[in-house]
C-alpha cells in the first residue's frame, strides 16, 4: 500500500473476498525493513495487490495462479443454502474525526452496501445485488471508545466483516514456541513471536504503517476473540489500556492473566514516548519493536481427510472432497470457483523451496508445504505427486546456492536402512553391548588390509602439525578400523558368545529380528577334513557336498553327526556401514528422530534426515562431508558430525563443521559421540555454544543410548551430569522381543495411541 486511503480501500475490498481478512497488507515504503520483508518472504499469500506500488517492489516469486478472489456474497450463497436464518453482521460508523475509527477499520473492517463493480464483474453476480440479501446488517452510528470496542471483539453472537470472511475456513494462529526455561534452538525464539498474540498497537490516526501492522498482527493469531488491539496515540494511552486490562480479566481471557508479558508497538509513535507509557502500564508491558511481534500464520483453508493409494510417488486424487461438494459445489449455481486445492500426507509438510515451484496452471506445483493444484474443476481427477526426500533437499540446498550428493558412507548408511526396514528399527542397534559386538564382527585381519588402511592413517596425520591433534586422529583412526566386504575371514558369533546381552530368551529374540532384519546372516562353520581349512557357509548352503575353499576337494561330511553349531556374521550391508564409519550416524539420526516425532495426527516438524551428504559449491568443488544432515518442515537445517569415540574430535573438525554449516545456512550444529562424557576430552563440552549465537550441541552416550524425550521446560541436548545422569535403555535386545511381539500384532501402535488419547481425555 502506498497511502492510507489506498489501506482503507484494500480493506474493505478484503472484506468482499473470502478469506480475505487473511490478505496481508504491506506498505510500499516500508517493504525493504525486516519485519515487512519476513512477512512478505514467508506469508503464503496467493495474490499481492499493489494500489500505486512500483512492482519492483513486490518479492520475486512465481505467480500461483491466474485466478481471481472468491467472492464473499458467493461463498455466503452457497453455504447458507441449507439455512432459513441469515447471520448477524453489524458494521458500525463513527465521525470521520473520532480518533478511534483508525481501530475500528483495522479491527473489524468494513462492507460497502452491495459487491463493488470489480467484485460483481469477477464473480458474475446479478446488478444491484446488495449484501443484505444474505447477511443481517446493523450499521449503527457510534461513538468509539473501549468498552464498545471490546464488546465487538469478545462477542461471538454478531459477527464482524472480517470475521464473517472467514466463515467456513479454519483458522489457526501463529505457532507457539516450545516452552522452554531459555530458548534453545532458533525457532524457539522466531521473530515476532516474543509476545505471542499480547500486542497493543499504539497508532496515529491516519498513518499507513499503523493500520497495516494492525491488520497483520490481527490476521497472525487467527482473528481473535482478544489483543491484539489498537489505542489512538492522541488519547490517554494507559487509561485506555487499564480499561481493556479489566475488561479482558473480567472475561477470564488467557492474555489478560496476571503475569503475562505483554507489548505496546507503533509504527509512528517514537520509541522513547512507547517507552515512557510502558513504565506507565508496569513491569508486565514492554515498549517494543515491530519485529518482535510482527509473525506470520497460516492460511485460513478447509480441511478434509481423504484416503489415498500412491504407486511410484503418484496417487489419484479428486480437487473438492466430499464434504466440499456437499457445502459449496452443489449449491453454487456455477459449481465452479477459482480455488486452490492442496494435497500432502497427514504427517508430512515439506520444506519451503523455490526451486520445487513452478507453474500451478500446467500440472500442478509444491507450494505452501503441499502439492497444490487448481481447483475450480471440481470434478477433475488430479495426479497427486510427493517429491522424494532427496529431492527435497536438493532443492532446498540450490535455493541456498549449493548442491548436495550422497556420500560413499551416506549410501552404505541408506542401504543397510533399507535393508532393516526403518529408522525405528536401527534404533534397535542403540545398546554398547549390541555395539561392541557389531564392531568387533567388522574387525578384519590381513597384510593387505592393514597396509591400506596405515596409508589412510599416514595421509591424514601428514595434513595436521598440532602433536595432540594427530595422537587424537589416530586415536579416531584406530577405532574406525573396520571390515570391508572384500576382506577374507569374516568374523562370526554364537548364541552362547552374546550372554552378555541379556537373558538366553532376549539373546534368542535379538538374534531372530537381527537375522529377519538383514543385520546378521545365519549359516555354520565347516572344517575341510582333507586341508583343515575352514569356511563359513550361509544357512541356505547348508546341505553337503561342497567344494573346500582351500583345497577345492568335494565335502561330504562336514559336520558331526550328533552336533550342528550355528554361527552368526554381519550381513553386506552393515559390514559396508561399518566400513566407512557410518553406523553411528544412523543411530545419531534415529535419536533425533525420535527426540523431534510429533505423532501422527500433526505434521512432523523434522521432514528428513540423511546420513554422509558432501556438500559443494556451484563450480562442483566440494566444501565438506555432512556426517548427519537434518531438514526441518520450516526450511531449517542442522548440521552434525559423529565420532566412534571422543578422543576423535578436534579443533579442525569442529572448524569443518562449521564452514560446512555457513554454505548450508544451517540453523544450529552439534557433534556426536556414543562414548560417556567422561570419556571425552574437554574439547567436548567446550565447543558447546547457546543463542544468540549459532547453537552447537554436543551429545554423549549418555544422551543417545537414552530415549529422546523433550518434557516440557527441559533440554535435551544438556551436558549430562555423570553423578546424577542416569540413560534409559532404547534399544538392544530387550526391546528387540517387544519390537517382533508388536510386529505380530501389527495394531499395537494404534492400540497404544488410542490409550495415549483416552488416558488425557480422562485427566
Amino acid at each position: 500500500m502506498s497511502d492510507f486511503a489506498g489501506a482503507r480501500e484494500a480493506i474493505s475490498y478484503s472484506c468482499e473476498t473470502w478469506g480475505g481478512a487473511a490478505q496481508r497488507l504491506v506498505p510500499a515504503t516500508y517493504a525493504a525493513s525486516p519485519a515487512w520483508s519476513r512477512l512478505i518472504n514467508e506469508v503464503d499469500s496467493d495474490f499481492f495487490r499493489g494500489l500505486g506500488v512500483d512492482e519492483e517492489l513486490l518479492p520475486e516469486r512465481p505467480r500461483a495462479w491466474a485466478g481471481a478472489p472468491v467472492s464473499l456474497v458467493a461463498a455466503l450463497d452457497a453455504l447458507l443454502s441449507d439455512t432459513e436464518h441469515k447471520p448477524s453482521m453489524s458494521i458500525p460508523s463513527l465521525d470521520d474525526d473520532d480518533p478511534w475509527t483508525f481501530a475500528y477499520d483495522g479491527i473489524c473492517g468494513t462492507l460497502p452496501e452491495g459487491p463493488s463493480p470489480l467484485i460483481v464483474e469477477r464473480s458474475n453476480l446479478r446488478e444491484g445485488i446488495t449484501y443484505s440479501e444474505v447477511l443481517d446488517i446493523d450499521r449503527p452510528r457510534i461513538e468509539g471508545g473501549v468498552a464498545d470496542l471490546w464488546s465487538r471483539v469478545a462477542d461471538r453472537s454478531v459477527a464482524s466483516p472480517t470475521a464473517m470472511t472467514l466463515a467456513g475456513l479454519k483458522v489457526e494462529s501463529a505457532p507457539q514456541r516450545r516452552y522452554a526455561p531459555a530458548p534453545i534452538l532458533p525457532h524457539d525464539v522466531a521473530p515476532g513471536m516474543r509476545f505471542g498474540s499480547a500486542v497493543i498497537v499504539v497508532y496515529t490516526p491516519g498513518s499507513l504503517e499503523d493500520l497495516c501492522l494492525l491488520w497483520a498482527l490481527r490476521a497472525a493469531w487467527g482473528w481473535p476473540y482478544s489483543m491484539p488491539l489498537a489505542v489512538p496515540g492522541s488519547i490517554d494511552v494507559a487509561v485506555a489500556v487499564r480499561a481493556f486490562e479489566r475488561l479482558g480479566a473480567a472475561a477470564g481471557s488467557p492474555a489478560w492473566r496476571g503475569g503475562r508479558n505483554r507489548a505496546l508497538v507503533s509504527g509512528s509513535i517514537t520509541q522513547s514516548e512507547l517507552d515512557a507509557i510502558a513504565d506507565e502500564l508496569g513491569v508486565e508491558w514492554t515498549a517494543s519493536s515491530i519485529d518482535d511481534v510482527l509473525a506470520v500464520a497460516p492460511r485460513p483453508r478447509r480441511t478434509s481427510i481423504e484416503v489415498a493409494t500412491f504407486e511410484d510417488g503418484r496417487a489419484p486424487v479428486f480437487a473438492w472432497g466430499a464434504r466440499d461438494l456437499a457445502d459449496l459445489g452443489e449449491h453454487h449455481p456455477h459449481r465452479y470457483l477459482d480455488t486452490i486445492t492442496r494435497f500432502r500426507p497427514l504427517s508430512m509438510k515439506l520444506p519451503p523451496a523455490k526451486s520445487l515451484t513452478g507453474d500451478l496452471m500446467m500440472n500442478g506445483t509444491w507450494r505452501g508445504g503441499a502439492f497444490e493444484v487448481a481447483g475450480n474443476d471440481v470434478d477433475r481427477l488430479h495426479s497427486m505427486l510427493w517429491p522424494v526426500g532427496w529431492t527435497v533437499l536438493e532443492a532446498v540446498a540450490r535455493d541456498r546456492g549449493v548442491e548436495v550428493r550422497r556420500s560413499r558412507a551416506g549410501r552404505a548408511a541408506e542401504a543397510l536402512v533399507q535393508r532393516i526396514g526403518s529408522l525405528d528399527e536401527v534404533s534397535l542397534l542403540s545398546d554398547a553391548e549390541v555395539l561392541r559386538v557389531l564392531y568387533r564382527l567388522g574387525e578384519r585381519s590381513g597384510i593387505t588390509f592393514f597396509r591400506r588402511k596405515t596409508n589412510e592413517m599416514l595421509a591424514d596425520l601428514r595434513s595436521i602439525d598440532s602433536v595432540a591433534d594427530r595422537v587424537a586422529a589416530l586415536e579416531s583412526h584406530l577405532d574406525s578400523v573396520s571390515a570391508s566386504v572384500e576382506d577374507a575371514s569374516p568374523h562370526t558369533i554364537t548364541a552362547s558368545s552374546l550372554s552378555p546381552l541379556g537373558t538366553r530368551e532376549d539373546v534368542r529374540a535379538w538374534l531372530e529380528w537381527a537375522e529377519q532384519s538383514g543385520v546378521l546372516l545365519r549359516g555354520a562353520e565347516v572344517h575341510c577334513p582333507r586341508c583343515g581349512h575352514k569356511q563359513w557357509i550361509t544357512l541356505a548352503q547348508l546341505a553337503p557336498p561342497f567344494p573346500c575353499g582351500g583345497c577345492s576337494d568335494v565335502i561330504t561330511k562336514p559336520y558331526r553327526e550328533d552336533n550342528l553349531s550355528f554361527r552368526y556374521r554381519a550381513s553386506e550391508a552393515l559390514l559396508r556401514t561399518l566400513e566407512h564409519d557410518s553406523l553411528g550416524h544412523l543411530l545419531t539420526l534415529a535419536w533425533m528422530a525420535e527426540l523431534f516425532h510429533r505423532g501422527f495426527d500433526k505434521p512432523e516438524s523434522l521432514y528428513g534426515g540423511y546420513p554422509g551428504v558432501d556438500i559443494l559449491d556451484a563450480s562442483g568443488e566440494v566444501i565438506g562431508e555432512v556426517d548427519v544432515l537434518l531438514l526441518f518442515s520450516d526450511g531449517s537445517i542442522a548440521v552434525g558430525e559423529y565420532k566412534r569415540s571422543g578422543a576423535g574430535l578436534n579443533e579442525a573438525e569442529v572448524g569443518k563443521l562449521e564452514v560446512v554449516a555457513d554454505a548450508l545456512g544451517a540453523a544450529w550444529t552439534f557433534v556426536a559421540t556414543h562414548d560417556s562424557a567422561a570419556h571425552c576430552p574437554d574439547l567436548w563440552k567446550q565447543s558447546q555454544q547457546v543463542l544468540p549465537e549459532r547453537p552447537r550441541f554436543a551429545l554423549t552416550g549418555e544422551h543417545l543410548y537414552s530415549h529422546a524425550i523433550w518434557a516440557m521446560g527441559s533440554n535435551p541436548f544438556e551436558w549430562p551430569d555423570s553423578d546424577s545422569f542416569e540413560p534409559r535403555e532404547r534399544g538392544g535386545v530387550v526391546a528387540a522381543a517387544k519390537w517382533l511381539a508388536d510386529r505380530r500384532t501389527p495394531d499395537s501402535s494404534l492400540h497404544q495411541h488410542w490409550r495415549y488419547l483416552d488416558s488425557r481425555s480422562s485427566e
